[in-house]
C-alpha cells in the first residue's frame, strides 16, 4: 500500500482512536509526519497482535508499525520493513508517549536525530520488547532491549524478555523470529527461560547475586528480572577496553522496580553514549530501592535529558541511600552527578507532592549540561537528607547548582556542596533555582560564577504563593566566592518572595548591578535574623539581612540576640542547630570538627 499525504500517513489507519487488532500491511508507505507502516497516530487507543512488512519513508515521527503512539498501547506486534526518516524515527514506533509491550522490530532503521532500533524517542513505558541490533543497524533505542539475530531466534533469550508462555506468539527456534499465532506459521509457544547464570531466586530472602561483569551485561538483556531483588557479590569493572566490554547505548537496566543492594561494592568504568534516561538505571519506579553502591569513574554522555551516574530518573516513592558516584556526566537537561531527575510522577510538575528519597549519598563528579544541572541531582521533587557534592558543575543555560539544579521539595536537610559552579542564570553554590522548596541546615563553600541571579547558596529563591508554598532558606550559610552580572548575592542572588531566616554569608561577592553581601535583589521583609560579613564580602549593602564586621560575625552574642538556636553544653544538643568554634563563624552541629 502506498500513500503520499503530508501527515498522518498510514499503511492501514491514519488516526486510530479505537482499536486495531490482527491486522497487517505490506508494500510502501511514504509521507512527511506521523508516518507508520500500519498506523500514523495511535491516540489513546490500542494496536494489538499486528505486524507490518511495509517499507516506511517519512520525515518526523516515523515508525515501522506506528508513527506516533500518543497515550495508546502497542502490544504483541512487530515490524520488519525498512524505516527511513529525519527525526523521531523508530523501527516499531517513531514517537512513544504511551506504552509498548511484548513487541519487536527486525527492520533496518535510518535517520538523523532521535533514532532508535525499536523506538525513536519517548518518555513512557516500554516493557518486554526487543529489536535486532544487527539488522536495524542500531545499538540504541528509547526503550526495549537490543539483541543479536541469533538471540532474536533463541527461546531462552526471548523468554528473558517476556515472550514465554504467551499464546499470542509461536517460534520456530533457530530458524525464524517469533510470529503471531494467528498467522498460521510453524512454531511452538516459547517456554519459560532458565536462569541458571545467577545464584539465588530474586526474592527478599534469597536475592540474585551478581559477581561478574558478564552477569551484569546479561541482566541488561533480561527485562523480566528488572523487578527482582539483587545483591552485588564483588566489585565489577565494565571498562570497554576489557574482553567482552562495550559502550552501552542506553541504560543497562532501563526500568527497575526491585531492590539492588551493592553491599558496599563498586561498579566502575560504566560508559554510556545515548539519548535520554541514562545511568546504571534508566528509571527507578514503583518503590524501587538502591543502596550501598558506588559507581566509580563513569563516563556518560547523553544527547537528551535525564542523565545521572546512578539513575536517569526516579519516579514515585523510590529510595536511593548510601550510594555515591565519580566520573563525568553530560546531557542537555536534568543532569546530575548521581540522579538526573527525582520526581513525583511522569508529568514531573505536580507541586507540592514529593518524589523519592535520596539519603546519605554523595557525588565527586564533573557534571555538564544546558539547564537543570546539579552536582548530585539535576531537578528534585523529593527528599534530600545528608547528601553532598564536590567536583565541578557547569551549564550553558539556567538552573545550575552545586548540589541541585532545580529544587521543589519540602525536605532538604543537612546537605552541602564544595563544587565549583558555572552557569548563565539562576546559579547557586548549593541550589540553582529553589521554588516552593525548603532548604535547611545546609551550606556551600565552592566558587560560583554566572550572569544573572547568582548566589553563594541559592541562585533564585522564590515562591508561587505565600505561606507553606514559599521557597525558604533557613539555618544555612555560604563561605564561597560569588561572581556575576546582575542580582548577585553572597547567600541568594534573587529572593523573589521567598523566605530567608537565621542564615549567613562570608564569601567574596562581585557583580555589576544589584549586588549584595547576603542578597543581590529581592524583597527585604522576607529576610529575617540573617547576616553577612561586610569585610570579607567586600559589600556594605544587601537586599535584606544585616551586615556585620568579621569580629561581630565571630561572636556568639550577635546570633544569640537574633534568636539563633545554639548548642546548650548542659544538654545533649540533639535538637540544637548551631555551635560556635573559637575564632570562627557559626557552624552547624552535624558538621565534623576539623582541627587547624
Amino acid at each position: 500500500m502506498e500513500a503520499s499525504e503530508n501527515s498522518l500517513v498510514l499503511g492501514l489507519v491514519g488516526y486510530n482512536h479505537y482499536k486495531v487488532a490482527q491486522c497487517y500491511s505490506t508494500g510502501l508507505v511514504s509521507g512527511e509526519n506521523y508516518v507508520g507502516g500500519l498506523v500514523g497516530c495511535n491516540d489513546s487507543s490500542k494496536v494489538s497482535c499486528c505486524y507490518s512488512r511495509a517499507a516506511v519513508i517519512g520525515e518526523y515521527m516515523v515508525g515501522g508499525l506506528v508513527g506516533s503512539n500518543w497515550g495508546g498501547n502497542v502490544t504483541h506486534s512487530y515490524s520488519s520493513g525498512t524505516v527511513s526518516g529525519v527525526g523521531l524515527v523508530g523501527g516499531l514506533v517513531g514517537e512513544n508517549l504511551g506504552s509498548i509491550t511484548t513487541s519487536y522490530n527486525t527492520s533496518e532503521v535510518i535517520g538523523t536525530k532521535n533514532v532508535g532500533g525499536l523506538v525513536g524517542v519517548g518518555s513512557w513505558t516500554v516493557l518486554y520488547s526487543v529489536w535486532n541490533m544487527e539488522t536495524s543497524g542500531l545499538l540504541g533505542s528509547a526503550g526495549g532491549v537490543g539483541l543479536t539475530t541469533n538471540e532474536m531466534m533463541e527461546p531462552n533469550m526471548l523468554g528473558l524478555n517476556g515472550f514465554a508462555n504467551d499464546p499470542n506468539w509461536v517460534l520456530d527456534a533457530g530458524r525464524d523470529y517469533p510470529r503471531l499465532a494467528w498467522e498460521g506459521t510453524r512454531g511452538q509457544i516459547i517456554p519459560e527461560p532458565k536462569i541458571d547464570w545467577l545464584e539465588g531466586h530474586g526474592t527478599t530472602e534469597n536475592p540474585y547475586r551478581i559477581d561478574t561483569g558478564d552477569q551484569l551485561i546479561l541482566l541488561s538483556k533480561s527485562s523480566i528480572l528488572w523487578d527482582k531483588h539483587f545483591v552485588l557479590g564483588a566489585d565489577i569493572d565494565l571498562d570497554p577496553a576489557l574482553p567482552n566490554g562495550h559502550i552501552f547505548r542506553q541504560a543497562p537496566i532501563q526500568v527497575f522496580t526491585g531492590v539492588f543492594d551493592g553491599k558496599g561494592h563498586t561498579i566502575s568504568h560504566l560508559a554510556i553514549t545515548g539519548q535520554n534516561y541514562l545511568g546504571l538505571f534508566g528509571q527507578l519506579d514503583s518503590a524501587a530501592k538502591v543502596k550501598d553502591l558506588g559507581i566509580v569513574d563513569v563516563n556518560i554522555s547523553g544527547s537528551g535529558y535525564y542523565v545521572g551516574g546512578l539513575v536517569g530518573q526516579m519516579v514515585h516513592s523510590c529510595l536511593v541511600t548510601h550510594c555515591y558516584c565519580t566520573g563525568i556526566m553530560s546531557g542537555i537537561g536534568d543532569v546530575g552527578g548521581l540522579v538526573g531527575r527525582n520526581v513525583t510522577d511522569h508529568y514531573a510538575d505536580i507541586r507540592p507532592s514529593e518524589g523519592g528519597s535520596i539519603t546519605n549519598c554523595y557525588s565527586i563528579a564533573e557534571t555538564k549540561g544546558n539547564g537543570s544541572v546539579g552536582g548530585l541531582v539535576g531537578s528534585n521533587y523529593g527528599a534530600l537528607i545528608h547528601c553532598s557534592s564536590t567536583g565541578t558543575v557547569g551549564g550553558t543555560g539556567d538552573c545550575i547548582g552545586g548540589l541541585v539544579g532545580q529544587h521543589f521539595s519540602k525536605i532538604f536537610i543537612q546537605c552541602y556542596s564544595t563544587a565549583s559552579v558555572t552557569g548563565n542564570e539562576d546559579v547557586g553554590g548549593l541550589v540553582g533555582w529553589n521554588e516552593t522548596g525548603n532548604i535547611t541546615t545546609s551550606y556551600s563553600s565552592g566558587a560560583v560564577k554566572g550572569n544573572a541571579n547568582v548566589g553563594g547558596l541559592v541562585g533564585q529563591n522564590r515562591s508561587i504563593w505565600y505561606g507553606d508554598w514559599a521557597g525558604s532558606v533557613s539555618d544555612c550559610y555560604n563561605t564561597g566566592s560569588v561572581t556575576g552580572g546582575s542580582c548577585v548575592g553572597g547567600l541568594v542572588g534573587q529572593n523573589w518572595t521567598g523566605l530567608i531566616t537565621t542564615s549567613y554569608s562570608t564569601g567574596v561577592v562581585n557583580g555589576e548591578s544589584e549586588v549584595g553581601g547576603l542578597v543581590g535583589c529581592g524583597i527585604p521583609p522576607f529576610v529575617a535574623s540573617s547576616f553577612w560579613d561586610i569585610q570579607t564580602s567586600g559589600q556594605g549593602t544587601s537586599a535584606g539581612g544585616t551586615g556585620k564586621t568579621t569580629a561581630e560575625m565571630q561572636t556568639a552574642r550577635t546570633f544569640l540576640d537574633a534568636g539563633w538556636d545554639f548548642v546548650d553544653e548542659t544538654a545533649n544538643g540533639t535538637e540544637d542547630i548551631w555551635w560556635m568554634p573559637e575564632n570562627d563563624y557559626p557552624r552547624l552541629w552535624w558538621e565534623p570538627i576539623i582541627s587547624n
